[in-house]
C-alpha cells in the first residue's frame, strides 16, 4: 500500500491547526476638538501615524504655512507664532506594551482639548 497521498493531507491538517489567530492590540477611537496657540518659534508639534497611533481625519483652522518631519517622524506644523488653532480630528490610538492607551492630552501635548469622544 503507498501511504504518500495519505500523508500529505496529514501534514496540511497538522499545520493548520498550529496557524495563530488574527488579532489586532488593543485599541481605542478618539473623536478630538482642541486649539492650541503656536510657540514663539513658530512650529507646533503635531503627532503623525505611527505604531501606535493612526491619524484618520484632520482640519486645521487656520490651515498651516506648511510641516516638517523630524528623523524620529515627528511633524512639525508651521504658523506665524501666536497663531490660534482649531483642530478637528478622528484618530486611533493602539495600547503600547504596558497595556496603556494615550490618553487625547498626550495625544495632542500643548493644546487644550476642547471635547474627546470615543464613538
Amino acid at each position: 500500500m503507498n501511504v504518500r497521498p495519505l500523508l500529505l493531507p496529514l501534514l496540511a491538517a497538522a499545520a493548520c491547526s498550529t496557524v495563530p489567530e488574527a488579532s489586532y492590540p488593543p485599541f481605542a477611537d478618539h473623536d478630538l476638538r482642541a486649539e492650541f496657540v503656536v510657540p514663539a518659534s513658530g512650529e507646533f508639534l503635531f503627532p503623525a501615524s505611527d505604531a501606535r497611533r493612526v491619524v484618520q481625519q484632520l482640519q486645521l483652522l487656520p490651515p498651516p504655512r506648511g510641516e516638517r518631519f523630524g528623523a524620529a517622524g515627528e511633524r512639525w506644523l508651521l504658523y506665524p507664532a501666536g497663531t490660534k488653532v482649531q483642530v478637528t480630528a478622528r484618530l486611533r490610538t493602539f495600547a503600547g506594551d504596558d497595556g496603556t492607551l494615550p490618553t487625547p492630552a498626550e495625544l495632542l501635548p500643548g493644546a487644550t482639548i476642547l471635547s474627546a469622544q470615543q464613538p
